[in-house]
């Protein structure tokens, strides 16, 4: 067994040359190595001394530098009514934010005594963490320029806690939201606390279960001026929820509803036409298509209906013509 032991060591001291160092010694136990060696480890030797039949156990290591973000309303402001497109100070929202590692906050004293250490593996609170240099340089132009708090408009402070994505360079870590703000959140994390509508005034038919949750949802987004994607597979009901939802805002708008824009694909502006006129018969639609289409009046004949239907094909062509309406919100 000894024999083997030496003959291995030796194998796996031509890939990675440190293990040589333990040969020194008869009966070889263990070897040391610099932060840099066990950070070439962990990167290059370890895979290939697997490759080659040796087993490998290493520590977890963490390489989650990041910047973990605090949301939350500001002091003595209610939640809004209407959504953003309403609002202009209440729409504000308060943010903080502090460099972590994984889910642990590093106060920044801490994070430049690393820093200064310049070695790409440290172990601090128990964890093994690699510090880049480019995350690194990353962190400390962001602590340099980034002032401790701010504020933040209610569009993007949603974007940025629905779909974090990065500051400055740096992974957003996790996101903690507080107040009105964070039980927002967590209603549009979690569809299973939509409060469930009635089918609006006008619609008729009967909406399934998960058309009746569509439309919720969608009716929820539109309070806070944000948009949606319906991702259902074809022939489950995309169209009837969004005429459920053109229905449901002129009930909410009343007189002061404006005409809303539906753009699509030629092929379905007649299906788009007829699903209307059987499904919310009430509601008036122009079809803006074709040659005979209305250019000359179109404002004053898109004012006296609910809904416009165009195509792609006619939104670039006819721009400045669509532009001149003031669509619903």
């Amino acid at each position: 067994p000894q024999e083997r032991l030496l003959a291995g060591l030796g194998l796996a001291a031509r890939m990675f040359a440190p293990i040589e160092d333990s040969l020194a010694v008869v009966r070889p136990e263990a070897g040391w190595l610099t932060a840099d060696q066990a950070h070439t480890f962990i990167r290059e030797a370890a895979l290939l001394l697997q490759a080659s039949g040796f087993g490998v156990l290493l520590p977890g290591l963490s390489t989650k530098l990041g910047v973990r973000l605090k949301l939350g309303s500001r002091q003595q402001t209610k939640a809004p009514e209407g959504g953003v497109a309403h609002l202009a100070f209440e729409s504000v929202i308060a943010f903080d934010w502090e460099l972590a590692l994984g889910d642990q906050p590093l106060a920044r004293d801490e994070f430049e005594r690393l820093a200064a250490l310049k070695v790409p593996l440290v172990q601090i609170r128990g964890q093994w963490v690699e510090l880049r240099p480019e995350q690194l340089q990353q962190a400390l132009d962001f602590l340099e320029k980034q002032q401790r708090a701010g504020e933040l408009a209610l569009d993007e402070a949603l974007r940025m806690a629905l779909a974090p994505d990065a500051v400055a360079g740096l992974p957003v870590a996790g996101v903690d939201a507080e107040g009105w703000f964070g039980d927002l959140l967590k209603q549009m994390s979690d569809p299973a606390r939509l409060k469930p509508l009635p089918p609006p005034a006008g619609f008729v038919g009967q909406l399934r279960h998960y058309q009746t949750t569509g439309f919720a949802w969608l009716a929820f987004l539109r309070q806070f001026g944000l948009g949606a994607c319906l991702a259902d597979d074809m022939g489950l009901g995309k169209t009837i929820e969004t005429i459920a939802l053109l229905l449901h805002l002129r009930g909410v708008n009343g007189k002061k509803n404006k005409p809303a824009l539906l753009v699509c694909p030629t092929s379905v502006v007649s299906n788009w036409q007829h699903e209307v006129a059987r499904f919310a018969p009430s509601l008036r639609v122009l079809i803006h298509h074709g040659l005979a289409r209305e250019k000359e009046n179109f404002t004053r004949a898109a004012r006296r209906h609910d809904l416009v239907v165009t195509s792609y094909a006619l939104l670039h062509r006819d721009e400045q013509l669509l532009s001149e309406v003031e669509w619903g919100e």
